[in-house]
């Protein structure tokens, strides 16, 4: 999305405010809705026409306030809100900050403010909704593998997870999705040495690498033995947002040089396209 074509709907009820709202938009170039200035008339314009970003007056009179607008707008729209608030006393943003507004402006605010805040806001409105969409899609693909896999990010923190690691893992998916792996995902050496996986040079390097005969805590009384392949997770373009983990539970059958060999190579090409997989 260009910030420009953006389509902006004001929701302020102080005449003079709203003005210099819309003075300040079209001086900078962006399209606008037709302002309201009751929450009301904000929610019942969606019927007509979506925008792309809403400016919210926090303190608006009426049965709604902007907090309240803004809650129905994230659940039933997704669409981002930016809060206009003369108000900067802890309360009032704590409770601004449970429906999840997109970033505030204090008033009385300048040009440079506003221009920065609104752009900010759609770049990064905009990058969520390409990763959600490719998240979606990549979790039905990966779920589809016949494999124990889950996802990380960037930041080692777990965002996906099929039925089957869930299985390896004896837990609840609540116990584990968001966790951080290192402390949730206890591996080791044969020897009972702690072991890393090397997230940040898979990354850097961008290619796959394997671990093998791993020794994975369950609990404390119940181990099992896996061989791992991690690979960038990297669908979306020139951005890599984390890793794909597939565990193979080798506790209970030997294999020979050649079959791991084979086996770790059809983990890499699943990596590299769970398409093939289907």
């Amino acid at each position: 999305m260009n910030t420009k074509t953006a389509k902006i709907l004001i929701v302020e009820d102080e005449p003079v405010v709203r003005l210099h709202l819309k003075a300040c938009l079209s001086q900078l170039g962006y399209q606008m809705l037709p302002p309201v200035s009751s929450c009301f008339d904000a929610l019942n314009s969606f019927k007509y026409e979506t925008p792309d970003l809403v400016l919210m007056d926090i303190f608006i009179e009426g049965e709604l306030d902007g907090v309240d607008a803004a809650k129905q707008i994230h659940q039933s729209f997704g669409v981002p809100v930016v809060f206009l608030t003369a108000h900067t006393d802890e309360e009032t943003l704590n409770r601004a900050r449970l429906c999840q507004p997109h970033g505030y402006i204090v008033k009385p605010f300048r040009e440079e403010d506003l221009k920065s805040t609104i752009e900010i806001v759609l770049f990064n409105y905009q990058q969520e909704k390409i990763l959600k969409e490719h998240l979606n899609f990549s979790s039905s693909l990966l779920d589809s593998i016949e494999y124990p896999v889950m996802a990380v990010d960037c930041s080692e923190n777990i965002i996906f997870l099929n039925s089957k690691i869930l299985s390896l893992l004896d837990k609840e998916e609540f116990q584990i999705f968001g966790k951080e792996f290192s402390k949730t995902v206890p591996l080791f050496s044969e020897n009972g040495d702690k072991v890393d996986v090397p997230f940040d040079r898979i990354l850097v390097k961008g290619e796959a690498e394997e671990l093998n005969d791993i020794v994975l805590k369950v609990s404390n009384e119940k181990t099992r033995l896996v061989d791992i392949v991690i690979s960038p997770f990297k669908k979306l373009p020139s951005k890599t947002i984390g890793s794909v983990l597939i565990f193979k539970d080798v506790t209970d059958k030997s294999m020979s040089r050649e079959e791991k060999e084979k086996f770790l190579e059809h983990l890499i090409n699943i990596l590299e396209d769970p398409a093939k997989n289907d």
